[in-house]
């Protein structure tokens, strides 16, 4: 299986096929009517995510980062990170690693492959058991779109273990960073599975009848 990645288009496709991003699996659990009345903040909050994104990324490929590499919106945040990796000493396999499924739930009333991918955050050991973990900057936690979110990384993971041992999923883990420098992590292991097969559901049914929401 090979997967190529867009960046710019933001689109996945998996042995040359276009197939949807957990982001788009995910949508009808993201709306956020006081983000959407003011469109400018959510742009600058994301702007502001991505960049954290990018700094933490930096830090666990073990790179030193001065006080002035840092922007000051930023650096509560990455200091929050920073507090986390001191505290839970994890062990990462993966860090913004690209991942891909492609097979389609067996309980789903779907016929037929539906692949999908996305770029799960971090995923390895903490306290030596297997987590995958989601980074956020955001001042709430959407727990649902979240859990969905790391049950179809747990999924694409789960399929690019290619070892003869059992399967055994990872912990779901939502790390929220805060701009007090801060942090409050989040164990999704307690969320039904079946928001995400909702999501794969609706994504497919309005995708056959040529439908986008």
């Amino acid at each position: 299986m090979t997967i190529d990645f867009d960046p710019d288009k933001h689109e996945y496709r998996v042995d040359g096929k276009l197939v949807p991003s957990v982001t788009q699996l995910c949508r009808f659990l993201n709306y956020d009517t006081a983000t959407e009345a003011r469109p400018w903040l959510r742009d600058a909050a994301a702007d502001r995510g991505t960049r954290v994104h990018a700094y933490t990324a930096a830090l666990d490929y073990g790179e030193v980062l001065d006080d002035g590499e840092i922007d000051e919106d930023c650096r509560p945040y990455v200091e929050a990170y920073q507090r986390f990796l001191r505290d839970l000493q994890p062990e990462w396999l993966g860090v913004e690693r690209i991942v891909a499924s492609t097979f389609s739930f067996n309980s789903m009333p779907v016929t037929g492959m539906y692949p999908f991918a996305g770029t799960v955050d971090r995923f390895g050991l903490i306290d030596g058991k297997p987590v995958v973990l989601d980074i956020k900057t955001g001042a709430r936690i959407n727990h649902a779109y979240c859990a969905a979110q790391l049950f179809f990384y747990s999924w694409a993971l789960a399929e690019w273990d290619d070892s003869d041992d059992e399967v055994i999923w990872p912990k779901p883990l939502v790390l929220q960073l805060k701009k007090d420098g801060l942090y409050t992590l989040y164990d999704m292991s307690d969320m039904p599975g079946d928001i995400a097969e909702s999501c794969f559901y609706l994504h497919t049914a309005l995708s056959k009848k040529g439908k986008q929401i």
